[in-house]
């Protein structure tokens, strides 16, 4: 099975994975999304309140890319 474009993760694993390229939101967001950009670079792409609600957003994200 191929890996998901889009996933969602926390506010450690968003900077884990982009470094200094990230801009997670102050004192906000539970989740995020992160997937390619239009040139195929992983960036952060959505911030949610919950990480459950970035998981819907991704699986949307997913669905409307396949």
């Amino acid at each position: 099975m191929n890996k998901p474009k889009y996933e969602a993760v926390d506010v450690v694993e968003l900077r884990q994975r982009l470094g200094g390229q990230c801009s997670p939101t102050r004192g906000g967001g539970g989740g995020y999304v992160i997937g390619p950009d239009v040139n195929g670079r992983l960036c952060h792409c959505a911030t949610c309140f919950t990480l459950g609600e970035a998981r819907r957003l991704a699986e949307e994200y997913n669905r409307r890319t396949t």
